[in-house]
């Protein structure tokens, strides 16, 4: 479930290489008099409408478990693999539940799910801002970086080892002065 709370629309690209990165269902409640604009749960099995998403299509799939709807890569080369959906928001509050499949993850194996960027295709040096989910070595945390023309730079780093086959609730929160927050917690 991908949800964004803002007072505009938002841009969530997936971008991976290789990694069945799947992103899960769950209920998510707040106390806040925000504004959904995006709530995309993939009920409907369609990806492709409602929000209308573009991209590498063929490169993913709905897949169901337990009862609810995934979203999953399933490319069937190595590379990289996006998919997006437009917006025009420049702050707000992001939430996603994922589960990395496939380990280890590396600097050219994980992925990247886009909270603005300056582009659909996020292959393309992007200028924006993403959650970055995975990387070589043995501290793999989730992290908020920032691209400059595909040049990163991370800004927040959580403090949740990512682990093969766990599912983690992700939720970002990006405020007026553009200040960055990251959450991450087990579970869906």
């Amino acid at each position: 479930m991908i949800k964004h709370y803002s007072q505009k629309a938002v841009r969530c690209v997936l971008n991976g290489a290789c990694i069945p990165l799947i992103l899960l269902l769950g209920p998510f409640t707040h106390l806040h008099a925000q504004q959904i604009i995006l709530d995309e749960d993939f009920e409907d099995g369609d990806f492709t409408v409602n929000p209308e998403w573009v991209g590498d299509l063929d490169d993913w799939i709905i897949v169901e478990e337990n009862g609810n709807n995934l979203l999953r890569l399933d490319a069937e080369e190595a590379g990289q693999s996006h998919l997006s959906t437009g917006s025009v928001a420049n702050y707000g509050e992001w939430e996603f539940t994922t589960r990395l499949d496939f380990f280890p993850t590396s600097n050219q194996n994980r992925a990247h799910v886009f909270l603005i960027s300056d582009r659909s295709d996020t292959g393309d040096q992007p200028s924006g801002y993403a959650v970055r989910i995975g990387e070589s070595g043995s501290n793999k945390f989730f992290r908020i970086v920032r691209f400059d023309e595909g040049e990163s730079t991370v800004l927040v780093t959580g403090e949740t080892l990512i682990e093969e086959n766990i599912t983690y609730r992700v939720r970002v929160v990006r405020d007026t002065d553009g200040e960055w927050s990251l959450f991450v917690a087990e579970g869906a």
